[in-house]
């Protein structure tokens, strides 16, 4: 294949095949997100804390299981969306790692802006190569085929009485579990208010403190 083909065969790739909507859906969520932590009278409610926690616990995983798996028959869904949480995991901190090596540090902006690149590039690789795929083997969610999937896995209804039960404990403490992880995060338990004093000797250390104190003569002692 030529350059100018391979070149058209590109932007064919991206301008001429549409965009997927779970893609489009995940980029307007972390554009909320985004939006929502540089507004002021948002920066401590509730809702800066349900629209941040996917973009660091689901969409960087989403972003690059997209991109690796895009076509239907790769993975089922629930193999996707529980690597989606695992690598998640895995990515935001080894980008917190590398941002500890440089001048930035591990603070909101820099991290915000560098796990948002890395979703944003991570789903134009996601879009491209479903483009290249063809149109009935490109991965589409579906919410009925995701309902579908999870009745499948806990199944309610088929079964012994036995297996039934076991099921809907199961579901029951994924739900519990992931109702209360954002729960904790969004209502964090206040800390405890004291007020800190104390007084340093010489070395400023707790020690060496003047047993005798002769009238005009200094003593250093520090006071914190």
């Amino acid at each position: 294949m030529t350059d100018d083909r391979r070149a058209e065969t590109i932007y064919a790739a991206f301008f001429e095949t549409e965009f997927p909507s779970d893609l489009t859906i995940a980029l307007a969520w972390l554009g909320l997100a985004i939006l929502v932590v540089f507004i002021p009278f948002l920066e401590q409610s509730a809702v800066r804390v349900i629209l941040a926690l996917p973009v660091l616990l689901f969409l960087p995983g989403y972003a690059l299981v997209s991109a690796l798996f895009p076509k239907e028959g790769d993975i089922d869904l629930l193999e996707r969306l529980a690597l989606s949480v695992g690598l998640s995991i895995a990515i935001v901190p080894l980008i917190g790692l590398g941002l500890n090596y440089t001048p930035y540090g591990i603070r909101l902006v820099p991290l915000l802006i560098c796990v948002s690149l890395f979703i944003f590039f991570a789903f134009l690789i996601a879009h491209y190569r479903r483009a290249r795929c063809l149109p009935e083997e490109r991965f589409r969610p579906r919410f009925r085929r995701m309902i579908a999937g999870v009745q499948k896995e806990f199944p309610l209804k088929t079964g012994s009485r036995t297996d039934r039960i076991l099921n809907a404990v199961l579901l029951l403490a994924i739900l519990t579990a992931v109702a209360t992880t954002v729960f904790v995060i969004a209502v964090p338990k206040p800390g405890e208010h004291f007020t800190e004093f104390y007084i340093l000797g010489a070395n400023r250390m707790a020690a060496d403190y003047p047993d005798q104190v002769t009238p005009g003569e200094d003593y250093p002692l520090y006071l914190g």
